[in-house]
């Protein structure tokens, strides 16, 4: 199934679409302390975030991405404060860390 993230406000009567129809299984989704959101494409083999100026989102680690490492059914997703982005791989049973402005994926465990 195709996923997207959409935009409830409290007591809401009609939702928005936070993301374009993108993702096969999004199944984490998180914020960085600028507002950006990341978002996992489990059976795409993907990450993507969104940012006020890309909308539609831009792949940043996995399939269609310039980083170095695979991915393989990504599923849990952590930012710190110094915008380094974890990755959990189900299928290699690793984390992978992506620095900010990296070119390849680090294994932490």
């Amino acid at each position: 199934k195709i996923g997207y993230a959409v935009e409830s406000p409290k007591n809401y009567t009609t939702q928005t679409l936070g993301t374009p129809n993108y993702g096969d299984h999004i199944d984490s989704i998180i914020f960085d302390i600028n507002g950006s959101m990341y978002t996992n494409d489990h059976n795409g083999d993907r990450v993507r975030r969104y940012t006020s100026t890309t909308p539609n989102g831009t792949i940043i680690a996995g399939a269609g991405s310039s980083v170095n490492g695979s991915i393989t059914r990504p599923t849990g997703l952590a930012i710190d404060n110094q915008f380094n982005l974890y990755i959990g791989d189900q299928d290699a049973d690793e984390i992978y860390r992506l620095s900010p402005g990296g070119t390849s994926l680090t294994t932490v465990i």
